[in-house]
This record gives C-alpha cells, structure tokens and sequence, in this order.
C-alpha cells in the first residue's frame, strides 16, 4: 500500500474510528487502528499474534479489527459497490460459479 493510498484510507475512516479521551485510559489511534486491520486483512496474521506486536489484549484486537473493517465498508461501498442488488449478486454468484466453478457462489 502506498504512502497517498493509506492516507486516503485514514482520511475516509478517521471519523469512526476516532475514540475520546478518558480519565482512564489514552484509546488507540485510528492511524493504528487502521494499521493492525491491514495487517490482519494483507499478511493473512493471526489475531493472537497481532496481540503480541502491538501489545494489545485480544478482545480489543478483535474489537479494533470488527470495527475497523465495518468504518472501512461504510467509507468504500458507495465507490467500489455502487449498484448492490439482488439480481447484480446473482449475475457475480453465477460468474464465480461459471470461472471457478465455485458451487457455494451460487
């Protein structure tokens, strides 16, 4: 991922991901919020060892990966997905289903 390309990410999902400040605790930023999700979603990583490189506990990498992953469908799905319909899925299930002859597309 290049450098504009993240930076444009961030941009589209810094909003949701943005967390308060409390007296109990500094929350996790969005930049690494987005970081550990890339990694989770590129790298094919574990969550127990994403866990161990950013020392965070697991319920809270599965948190920041649920949520990250919802902000960045909510950002993208209007660009990347703009015509979702019952019969475009059925024109995409029956092209998986015709190249790769994947039977649980269709």
């Amino acid at each position: 991922m290049t450098p504009e390309s993240w930076n444009c990410l961030l941009g589209k999902v810094f909003n949701k991901l943005e967390k308060s400040t409390t007296n109990m605790r500094i929350p996790i930023s969005p930049a690494e919020r987005l970081c550990v999700t890339i990694r989770y979603l590129a790298d094919g990583k574990t969550q127990k060892s994403l866990m161990y490189e950013h020392r965070h506990g697991h319920s809270t990498i599965v948190g920041i990966t649920t949520e990250t992953m919802t902000a960045i469908i909510d950002a993208l799905k209007d660009d990347y997905l703009p015509n979702l319909s019952t019969e475009n899925m059925k024109e995409v299930a029956n092209y998986f289903y015709s190249r790769w002859n994947l039977l649980w597309c269709n």
